[in-house]
């Protein structure tokens, strides 16, 4: 299942959510007891991330684990959008955080300037595929 801009999915076993992301954060929340899964798709602060990690969170957080994605900054973007973007990755860890997320669960994989990347969680077994690929104007 493709995940769109300003939503997140939901997924069982063995169902595989994947997202495209450029300066947007993707954020994988998977669960190694009930093997199932979420994936969302964030352009700002102002997303509603919390959804997502409420749900993902209401058994608990013992079992969960999380990879932050994406979050590039390209040539091309001014100090308000590069803020934007810096933003959004600050806010989204923060309230994985206020949900009882521990830091030692939370991997985090943000690209460098210029790189678009793919995102695929894989419901069977937890893995997370992150894909970087350097784009040029």
């Amino acid at each position: 299942m493709i995940v769109e801009l300003f939503e997140y999915k939901k997924a069982l076993n063995p169902d595989i959510l994947s997202v495209h992301l450029g300066p947007c954060v993707g954020v994988s929340i998977y669960n190694n007891l009930s093997k199932n899964g979420f994936l969302g798709h964030f352009v700002s602060e102002l997303d509603d991330s919390d959804s997502m990690f409420r749900e993902a969170s209401c058994f608990g957080t013992s079992n969960l684990e999380v990879v932050l994605a994406g979050g590039s900054i390209s040539d091309d973007m001014g100090l308000r959008e590069a803020g934007i973007v810096l933003n959004n990755r600050e806010h989204l860890y923060a309230s994985l955080r206020k949900f009882g997320i521990p830091d030692d669960k939370i991997l985090m994989n943000f690209a460098d300037k210029n790189i678009v990347t793919d995102m695929t969680l894989y419901t069977s077994n937890g893995f997370v595929e992150v894909n970087c690929e350097y784009f040029k104007f």
